[in-house]
């Protein structure tokens, strides 16, 4: 029977209906998601439930809701139950969010790097489908990483997707190449460093993203320390755009630490800082 509880839609039964009502929970960081299993008592038979409210934009009622929240709640609930059936679902997901959903954009690559095999196709189809918006191919680049963080075995396969990246196919972009670099660092893929190395040589990286290659290799852990000054992060932004941009952004803001692009805004919006106070 639909759940009669106050405040939950019909269309959602017990356990599932029990992400409707959590709410905001503040954590970002996928290592400190809850149990969603453990905690609700998710189980397969659950699966196609979770698909349909991890597609439900109209969940909650208003930002007051706590439902509003509940599609996050599925996508992370997706994943951690590797949850194959959720793959097509979880990419129409990104291709239907709006371009400032910092939410989707952090947790949706993260839930399809946890399903792994099941995912790897799909993404890189769509990762080098030349009708991909610029968006969407840095999230699948996230895909990727959460693989390689989730699936070890499945290292080596995204590794060599990330080469191609880098030599330019499908397509040769900066800032692809820059996001690239974040996902090397991140997985600490020395194993690549030879085409990062080439990328860099090209000029073909975008070093807001990610830093320089100096950086890149002390993240990787194959310098200690830079051997030349630290270039100026805004200026090489700001090469990229057109006039119009430069003007509206204006002089560069002196802050402790670099904030990258697709970093949360600082002011707190939930957006991404390229989508907020740096416009």
């Amino acid at each position: 029977m639909p759940s009669t509880e106050a405040g939950l839609p019909a269309r959602y039964t017990p356990p599932v209906s029990q992400l409707l009502a959590i709410g905001d929970d503040k954590v970002a960081d996928h290592h400190a998601w809850r149990d969603y299993a453990g905690e609700y008592g998710l189980s397969n038979a659950d699966i196609p439930e979770l698909i349909q409210l991890a597609m439900d934009w109209d969940a909650g009622t208003g930002e007051n809701d706590p439902a509003v929240w509940a599609q996050m709640h599925a996508w992370r609930a997706l994943g951690q139950m590797r949850a194959d059936a959720a793959v097509i679902p979880l990419l129409t997901v990104l291709e239907d969010a709006d371009e400032d959903d910092y939410a989707a954009d952090r947790d949706v690559p993260v839930a399809l790097g946890m399903i792994g095999a099941a995912a790897f196709a799909p993404v890189e189809r769509l990762l080098v489908h030349p009708d991909t918006r610029f968006g969407m191919r840095l999230n699948l680049i996230g895909a990727l990483a959460a693989m390689v963080e989730f699936h070890p075995e499945m290292r080596a396969a995204c590794l060599r997707r990330f080469e191609r990246l880098l030599a330019g196919y499908p397509v040769r972009d900066e800032t692809v190449n820059g996001f690239v670099m974040l996902a090397c660092g991140d997985i600490r893929a020395v194993e690549v460093i030879d085409s990062i190395r080439a990328a860099f040589a090209d000029d073909a990286v975008d070093i807001s993203v990610a830093g320089d290659l100096e950086d890149i290799e002390i993240k990787l852990g194959l310098r200690a320390e830079r051997a030349t000054p630290v270039p100026n992060y805004h200026e090489a932004m700001l090469s990229g755009m057109g006039r119009a941009e430069r003007d509206l952004l204006g002089e560069p803001v002196v802050r402790a630490a670099k904030i990258g692009r697709n970093d949360p805004c600082p002011c707190g919006s939930g957006k991404k800082y390229k989508k907020c106070c740096l416009v």
